[in-house]
């Protein structure tokens, strides 16, 4: 192997490296739009950070032990933190939120169907429980009313 061919395998390997801290914050936005739509307990969100530390390291040892031949190189694990940095900084919270609302219309899209078929469902059940408010309405006015009468022949009694 000459010298330009290792110097285009190792400008892979960093380039890789890059494109991967890449991928791998965008993974992590997506368990951050799954942990602002599922409500999971901080005992869990700590499970799922070291596992994601986890796929980190994974993925630094997979780059190296790959694409540049077993040898983890110092340039590679910089790079990888770089192309985090250059998505921090270039994307922010841009993709988060787009991410965010992008999920909060498939679940729409999805749950479409079924809002159509519980809708008859709520129609019948908010004229039922009207109906069963009215009811007990009037049973509390009817309580009140008896309550009226009971104390005025309770002073019909006394003066008699």
């Amino acid at each position: 192997m000459n010298m330009y061919e290792s110097n285009a395998v190792q400008l892979k390997y960093v380039l890789f490296s890059f494109l991967a801290g890449i991928v791998i914050l965008l993974l992590y936005d997506l368990l951050r739009v799954k942990r602002r739509k599922v409500k999971t307990p901080d005992f869990i969100i700590n499970i799922e950070d070291g596992v994601f530390l986890l796929f980190l390291c994974g993925t630094i040892l997979w780059f190296g032990y790959n694409i540049n031949g077993g040898i983890i190189r110092l340039h590679g694990v910089v790079a990888l933190f770089c192309g985090i940095f250059f998505y921090r900084i270039l994307f922010g919270n841009k993709i988060f939120r787009f991410l965010d609302k992008f999920t909060d219309l498939i679940f729409r899209i999805l749950f479409l169907p079924v809002r159509a078929i519980i809708r008859p469902v709520k129609i019948i059940y908010w004229r039922t429980g009207k109906s069963r408010r009215k009811i007990k309405n009037l049973w509390e006015i009817n309580l009140s009313q008896m309550k009226i009468r009971l104390r005025f022949l309770r002073k019909l009694l006394k003066k008699i």
